[in-house]
């Protein structure tokens, strides 16, 4: 009885190891996909990122701040951002309109997440020749 037992508990630690949803993530969490998204974000050499549990999001870089939206995407294994950018200015003068940031999360935790996709900026008037789409591969550290 005692070798079922302990085989069980393996049995389950195992299967508990192999449903993470994320390739980096330790294998279990006490606190929610959302409630580990909602905060603070520090962008490495960009700016600030605030995510809400309501998906609101606002971006900030140099004084400005833009909003927005943000939501799971792809079964949660995704994060999708939009942001209305008609207020700041692209450094060769068009007017930003939309920046979409849309990536797979490799990781999170409750301080760190750690992303891989793409970067979007769209400019009034749009430039056929200048998409503004930039791979990106960042590792943002959280405040809460």
């Amino acid at each position: 009885m005692r070798k079922l037992k302990l085989l069980t508990l393996i049995i389950a630690i195992a299967f508990l190891a192999s449903c993470k949803k994320y390739p980096d993530n330790p294998p279990i969490s006490l606190r929610s996909k959302t409630e580990r998204v909602a905060n603070t974000w520090n962008v490495p050499s960009i700016g600030t990122l605030i995510l809400t549990k309501g998906g609101s999001a606002t971006f900030s870089q140099d004084g400005s701040s833009v909003n927005g939206a943000w939501k799971f995407e792809n079964n949660k294994a995704n994060i999708y951002m939009t942001f209305n950018a008609t207020s700041l200015n692209y450094p060769n003068g068009d007017t930003l309109e939309t920046i979409i940031i849309n990536c797979q999360i490799l990781e999170l935790v409750q301080n760190e997440m750690k992303l891989k996709g793409v970067f979007t900026i769209n400019t009034i008037p749009k430039d056929p020749n200048n998409t503004g789409t930039t791979n990106i591969g960042w590792t943002l550290k959280g405040n809460n």
